[in-house]
């Protein structure tokens, strides 16, 4: 997990050239303020999904993990405090899992 903010993105050194411009790409999306909704980037390879969710209390979420895709969060206002695990990154899909929106669920992290 790499944890930076919009300000300081492009000198993390944690990140590749290619994420860096695509995560720029996607803030250029988001300035435009766009309705909801699935905006692509590079087509199928990298997508910007335009959300405005509750935050939940802690309890009642259940972790997440994407076999095919990075799952970068971009928090534009609010605040939110992120959790994660490692064990997860090379177990087999859970019986709940979607292919075609690639996601599983658990309830905790390790």
């Amino acid at each position: 997990m790499i944890a930076t903010s919009i300000k300081d993105y492009l000198q993390e050194q944690g990140l590749s050239s290619q994420l860096k411009n695509l995560i720029t790409r996607a803030l250029d999306i988001v300035q435009q303020q766009p309705d909801a909704g699935r905006y692509d980037i590079e087509g199928d390879q990298a997508f910007v999904l335009i959300s405005t969710p509750e935050t939940e209390q802690q309890e009642a979420r259940q972790a997440e993990y994407h076999y095919r895709y990075l799952d970068v969060q971009i928090l534009l206002e609010g605040a939110e405090k992120l959790g994660y695990g490692l064990n997860l990154a090379s177990a087999e899909p859970d019986a709940n899992y979607s292919a075609s929106q690639d996601i599983t669920f658990c309830k905790t992290i390790s």
